[in-house]
């Protein structure tokens, strides 16, 4: 008998039909359900918890309740982004018409004697924002709130102009930023240069934020740097280039655990620096930022479908409600420590690699409930 099960068994999975990949159950924040937009470009948890957004409608916290809105009447664009926090407790941010603003003490203010472009905003640790912009690197003291150009003799100039953008600073308040083909870094006051492809003098390069060692993540081909030996050189990982090529890539966050978040127009990209692994997931949605808070739920930030939080990534679910099956009913769960194999009260028989995320229907012709499911480990099958 046991070679005729072991046959069938075979028989079912040559069958087998491919259900839906599932991937972590979220809830939605959509303008449907009180959300200021459905089109956001930036989060951020500042240091009470509380949760701030940048969209197309201005600049909102979150208070676990409802959305409150920050503007101003000197506000000459509503759409809002780049949102940060300096060690001060300020909230910087700007919008699309170049106005850069911060929020103190319940209030959102104007800086003055700005007229420039900006691209990104970050900090250091001894009292100063940095801005990149299309024509130059700035510096912003906080408590005199003047301003100043970040003078370099490293800088590259392109027909006049020096443009710099993906501004960064790593948690030991090391401010890193792509000028031309280089990569600019400043320490304790004094700066590097590391080059890299000349074809990036006129092409976008992410520099992933995260706390010590970023990557450099181009915008379209896939090619990726880390730096090695002073130097930056190209990452390896055939996987994670394959899914980034083809794809704009937006921003690249690196979460606690070592995980780099890679938001694309076309899906979101799992990236484990320690292992090596790459996945894409929700490849219909268009990405744009995300966050790890303190209490371990994910933020994804989209362009179109609002905000997507996760509270728990490594559940995975699938049900009727994604399209997975037809109904929820299930009667028995049997595993052989790599394959799930489960029964529906149906007569359904699927089975679940967890592995590679998904699921397989096994067609057969006894459409009823089973009484009994048994994996014989002796036996190496399912009766």
């Amino acid at each position: 008998m046991k070679p005729l099960l072991q046959f069938l068994l075979y028989l079912f999975l040559i069958c087998a039909g491919k259900l839906h990949a599932q991937y972590a159950s979220y809830f939605s924040y959509t303008i449907e359900n009180g959300a200021p937009s459905n089109e956001i470009y930036c989060i951020l948890e500042d240091k009470e918890g509380y949760i701030w957004i940048g969209c197309d409608a201005g600049v909102y916290r979150y208070n676990g309740i409802s959305f409150e809105h920050f503007n101003s009447p000197e506000l000459t664009a509503r759409s809002a982004t780049g949102l940060c926090q300096s060690p001060t407790g300020r909230i910087y941010g700007y919008n699309f018409n170049n106005q850069v603003f911060y929020i103190e003490n319940e209030k959102l203010n104007i800086l003055k004697n700005w007229n420039h472009n900006v691209n990104g905003i970050t900090h250091d640790q001894v009292g100063n924002m940095w801005i990149s912009s299309a024509i130059n690197a700035f510096k912003l003291n906080e408590k005199t709130l003047n301003w100043q150009v970040v003078k370099s003799a490293k800088h590259v100039s392109l027909g006049g102009i020096t443009y710099t953008d993906n501004i960064h600073s790593t948690e030991n308040g090391n401010v890193l930023y792509h000028n031309a083909d280089k990569i600019i870094e400043w320490s304790n006051g004094k700066e590097k240069a590391y080059s890299i492809d000349k074809k990036y003098s006129t092409v976008p390069i992410l520099i992933s934020k995260s706390p010590k060692n970023p990557l450099l993540i181009g915008h379209l081909d896939g090619t990726i740097f880390h730096k090695k030996n002073d130097a930056w050189v190209i990452y390896s990982n055939q996987l994670l280039s394959s899914l980034l090529s083809g794809r704009k890539a937006t921003s690249a966050i690196e979460s606690d655990n070592g995980i780099i978040w890679i938001s694309t127009h076309s899906g979101l990209i799992r990236f484990d620096k320690k292992s090596g692994h790459a996945e894409l997931l929700f490849d219909q949605i268009s990405f744009s930022n995300c966050i790890k808070d303190r209490e371990g739920n994910y933020w994804f930030t989209t362009l179109h479908n609002g905000i997507l939080r996760i509270p728990a990534f490594d559940i995975r679910s699938w049900n009727a409600q994604s399209n997975a099956f037809e109904n929820d009913q299930f009667s028995h769960i049997v595993s052989d420590g790599k394959t799930i194999f489960f029964a529906g009260n149906t007569g359904m028989i699927g089975t679940l690699n967890s592995q590679a995320n998904q699921l397989k229907s096994i067609e057969h012709e006894l459409k009823s409930d089973f009484g009994m499911f048994y994996y014989d480990s002796i036996d190496q099958c399912v009766y």
